[in-house]
């Protein structure tokens, strides 16, 4: 009984590390589909986040108003506007997924 050429062994293996490799990036680039209800659930959650953040900013802006110097205040107030910055983004996100579930 002759064996496989090395040459047809070798082309085996490649297919098969390919057809692996292919499965293992489906699973990973799949992501699961949230729900009507789970996009709404974060819509709200998110606005009450941004609302909070918000309601932040304004106190560090008046604390930066009364005492423009105060270091600490300043970063807060940058660290803050940057999760504002975050926060809106992924609620457009949400609300544009919200609104294409909610079209179809």
């Amino acid at each position: 009984m002759k064996l496989p050429s090395k040459k047809i062994l070798m082309i085996t293996a490649a297919v098969f590390v390919l057809a692996v490799g292919a499965y293992f990036l489906f699973q990973w680039y799949r992501k699961p589909v949230e729900s009507k209800e789970q996009l709404s659930a974060k819509v709200t959650d998110l606005n009450k986040q941004i609302a909070n953040l918000e309601y932040t900013a304004f106190n560090l802006n008046k604390l930066l108003t009364k005492n423009p110097a105060n270091a600490e205040a300043t970063a807060k107030l940058k660290t803050t506007n940057e999760q504002l910055t975050a926060l809106k983004s992924e609620l457009k996100t949400a609300q544009d997924k919200l609104q294409i579930l909610t079209i179809s």
